[in-house]
């Protein structure tokens, strides 16, 4: 599979979008009530008895639509720090 696009090399279908791309092949897209994706842990379902109800949307302030901090927030590094911690770090010396 040598075959070139452009400057791109072809490359076979792997991962989710092979199984798509292989449901479609057997009828499958999206919203059709006869399927169910489970692949994404979101079955198109439709309204459930019980359950909240679903975010249709969701707004971003202007403010909050850049990058976030090279280096993080100081409160996400502390939990990734303490996380690693405690999976890693046990009896060692602590990142903080």
């Amino acid at each position: 599979m040598r075959e070139r696009v452009g400057h791109f090399r072809k490359v076979p279908y792997m991962g989710v979008i092979w199984v798509v791309a292989e449901a479609a092949k057997r009828g499958f897209w999206n919203g059709n009530p006869d399927w169910c994706n489970l692949g994404q842990g979101q079955p198109e379902i439709g309204e459930m008895p019980g359950a909240p109800e679903r975010i249709r949307s969701v707004t971003i302030e202007p403010e909050d639509q850049a990058y976030g901090p090279i280096n993080g927030t100081d409160e996400m590094r502390q939990a990734v720090a303490d996380h690693y911690n405690r999976l890693y770090r046990q009896g060692k010396k602590q990142y903080t």
